[in-house]
């Protein structure tokens, strides 16, 4: 199964550094979760979100110019960021098939768990994360009943771009 790591800051400047190092080791631990891909989505104290992900361990992901980037931004006006450290159960280990998963740009989830049968009756994709992502999207403003029909283990976190409102 996968795992997943968290940040929020309550200050209105960005992430300090501990922080920001915080994160990379939980977001490196979190690799005994799932070691075949990382990624993060970050949200600024405006609303707008960035992602990151790539195939591998957070031990590689965290040199990257584009986490080191996305660190930089979450330094200077960062709110929160979330990590996901993907062992794949469903679909090929890829860049599309790791987390986060950006849909119709509503939403931004991550997800731990697997899904019970046929996630297609949810979307049509590789990955039952995204499938359960696209449902989401789909039913933004009612998650509680569009969670009713998703036939899975699972701990989600997404972030509802329209609404600025992050859910876990």
């Amino acid at each position: 199964m996968c795992g997943l790591v968290a940040c929020i800051t309550k200050s209105r400047n960005g992430f300090n550094q501990f922080d920001l190092d915080a994160f990379g080791e939980m977001l490196f631990a979190d690799t005994l979760r799932g070691p075949d891909s990382t990624g993060v989505f970050a949200v600024n104290s405006m609303g707008n979100v960035g992602v990151v992900k790539d195939v591998g361990t957070a031990e590689n992901f965290l040199k990257t110019d584009e986490y080191k980037n996305v660190s930089k931004e979450l330094f200077k006006d960062g709110w929160a960021v979330v990590g996901h450290n993907r062992k794949a159960t469903r679909g090929v280990i890829n860049d599309v098939n790791a987390h986060p998963f950006w849909v119709e740009d509503k939403l931004v989830l991550v997800h731990n768990g697997t899904y019970f049968g046929d996630h297609k009756k949810l979307a049509d994709v590789e990955v039952d994360s995204h499938a359960i992502a696209h449902h989401l999207a789909n039913h933004i403003d009612d998650p509680e009943t569009a969670l009713k029909v998703v036939n899975a283990a699972y701990a989600l976190i997404w972030y509802d771009i329209a609404n600025k409102k992050l859910n876990l």
